[in-house]
């Protein structure tokens, strides 16, 4: 069987649960409700689809591999230019844009496809098997390092049959090759894919699975989903599930027969809301406290990768380095405590004041009567007054009585005992960050960071080497050599402390969706419990109420797929 695109069967998931509540809508005649959808998701269209570039050579094979993502046969390939501007073509709920080749002596179209690349999500690049020739060398490690696009880069190589030899024997020519013609920069800056595309439409047409398997194809598609994956494009996907999610929501509010229980469930919506407002809005928090560490990380790095060369690198010794990693660890896991706690501070604050806002207090005095023993309940459901008992509980309590329920399951896992976990939900939460982040994030203790501390100090004997060179015999040696090898070095270098930070920042991020999920996450799983009880009564009532509900807990599913694989 073929290997699904995992990213854009996410997509595909949530869109086709789009066009199902439509048609509901539609055939039920609930067109306000279905305008609103169709405009809401018309405007975050274009700003929330991952945007996937195809760049590279000319005839490199751009078109044949978005025409084979796609299935599109109508799309343009050939040996000559077939590609004159940028073209979107939706796959899934990407856009995935077929750009004129780069470099081909025809500055319009180098034009047109910069000005792509700046708006790209990420990037493809495509090369054939015959490799680089010097224009596209230098035009590549220009886009790739000078301009810094290297982190946004798969590098595909396609039309591999065209060479005789095994599969893994060729890759491992090629990766030779290309590490040679990129020093002192090398291919570890990306993810590579060696395919041959045409193999895989044949194989297709076919029915050949010896000529699919040859392609590689697969690989590639499997390579593209980690790539979106791991550089957490596949995050712009919760915009439109929450949406649509919420416009259930919104329907779900207006279909029961029931004042009390219309109002009870639209307080319960708002609640909801204001959780993952809060939530949504300590996570990007979150992310900056990250970006904004790694990038003073990086440019005291520059720093002593500037200093290479001369007598300054002397001062950058073990210990210098061991402490600048230090103060990275402690200046970040200082500044997300006072995020996290700052945010729960916040939400404490808020659903206080929901909670005696005026249609929730309306809510809670004119449903006393549910509980008065004097009240004929012949006219009140059972679930009529649960739901008024759970929001009043709630309305009493405030956030502590949804974070207790919210950490029960959590407790012995994240605060040792059940002791530990007494307190407000703020003090929880802060106890959370305390223990588990003091815990974990010792960078110089830990065993692999460790190893790629003590990978620099190895770089610092080839380094100062050079220095002595440069100083004891610097006119009998080639300064275009000497030059080369300050390069080399430096890029060892980099690459050592890439892993350290790229290694502090995975932990983090772990630790972050771990709190997210243990909190806020836990409250917005509680008060869908609650709906869901309601919900589910109408639902044996009421069929198009049991189809929104199928599709909102699939959309719920969809989305804790995508949070569990990116919190950036």
């Amino acid at each position: 069987m073929e290997n699904r695109f995992k990213s854009g069967e996410i997509s595909e998931r949530i869109y086709n649960n789009y066009n199902k509540v439509i048609k509901i809508l539609t055939d039920n005649d609930i067109t306000d409700y279905r305008n609103k959808l169709i405009s809401d998701m018309k405007n975050i269209q274009d700003e929330e689809k991952i945007k996937i570039a195809f760049i590279g050579q000319y005839t490199a094979g751009k078109s044949s591999i978005i025409s084979a993502l796609t299935r599109n046969k109508a799309i343009k390939i050939g040996s000559n230019i077939t590609t004159e501007e940028t073209t979107n073509y939706e796959w899934g709920g990407f856009y995935l844009t077929d750009t004129p080749g780069l470099y081909t002596e025809r500055k319009e179209h180098d034009e047109i496809t910069i000005e792509c690349i700046k708006k790209a999500d990420l990037l493809v690049f495509c090369i054939t098997s015959d490799l680089f020739n010097p224009c596209t060398l230098s035009n590549f490690i220009k886009l790739a390092f000078e301009q810094n696009y290297k982190n946004k880069i798969l590098f595909v190589i396609n039309k591999m049959s065209k060479e005789a030899g095994e599969y893994e024997q060729l890759k491992e020519n090629y990766e030779i090759t290309l590490n040679k013609s990129l020093s002192p920069y090398t291919l570890d800056s990306f993810d590579v894919a060696y395919i041959d595309v045409k193999d895989y439409v044949d194989g297709i047409n076919e029915c050949n699975n010896n000529l699919i398997e040859y392609s590689h194809f697969n690989e590639f598609k499997e390579m593209l989903n980690n790539f979106i994956t791991r550089k957490g494009q596949l995050a712009k996907l919760t915009t439109p599930a929450e949406l649509i999610i919420y416009s259930i929501d919104d329907i779900l509010e207006t279909q029961y027969n029931n004042e009390s229980i219309n109002n009870g469930i639209s307080i319960l919506n708002r609640l909801k809301r204001k959780i993952v407002y809060n939530r949504n809005k300590a996570k990007i928090e979150c992310e900056q406290i990250l970006n904004n560490a790694i990038l003073e990380f990086n440019i005291n790095v520059n720093q002593i990768l500037n200093s290479i060369g001369s007598k300054d690198i002397e001062k950058y010794d073990e210990i210098y380095i061991n402490n600048m990693i230090e103060k990275t660890y402690n200046s970040i896991s200082s500044n997300l405590e006072n995020v996290i706690y700052n945010s729960q501070e916040c939400l404490d604050d808020e659903i206080k004041d929901f909670f005696n806002s005026e249609i929730v207090v309306y809510y809670i005095e004119n449903g006393a009567k549910l509980n008065d023993s004097k009240f004929s309940f012949s006219k009140v459901s059972k679930t009529e007054k649960n739901l008024y008992n759970e929001i009043k509980s709630l309305s009493q309590k405030g956030a502590k009585v949804i974070a207790k329920k919210s950490f029960n399951g959590a407790t012995n896992k994240f605060f040792g005992s059940a002791s530990e976990a007494s307190g407000s939900f703020i003090h929880q939460g802060v106890k959370f960050v305390g223990n588990k982040f003091g815990y974990k994030f010792k960078p110089w203790q830990a065993v692999n960071i460790s190893k790629n501390i003590g990978n620099i100090a190895k770089c610092i004997g080839p380094i100062m080497s050079i220095i002595d060179i440069g100083v004891t015999i610097k006119d009998a040696i080639d300064a275009s050599e000497r030059e080369k090898e300050i390069l080399r070095e430096k890029e060892n270098f980099k690459n050592e402390f890439n892993k350290i930070i790229n290694q502090i920042e995975e932990e983090f991020i772990e630790q972050i969706q771990d709190f997210l999920n243990c909190t806020f996450n836990k409250m917005i799983d509680n008060i869908n419990n609650e709906s869901n009880k309601v919900n589910f009564e109408l639902a044996k009532k009421n069929t198009m109420v049991k189809e929104l509900i199928d599709i909102k807990k699939e959309l719920i599913d969809l989305k804790s797929q995508i949070d569990m694989h990116n919190i950036r």
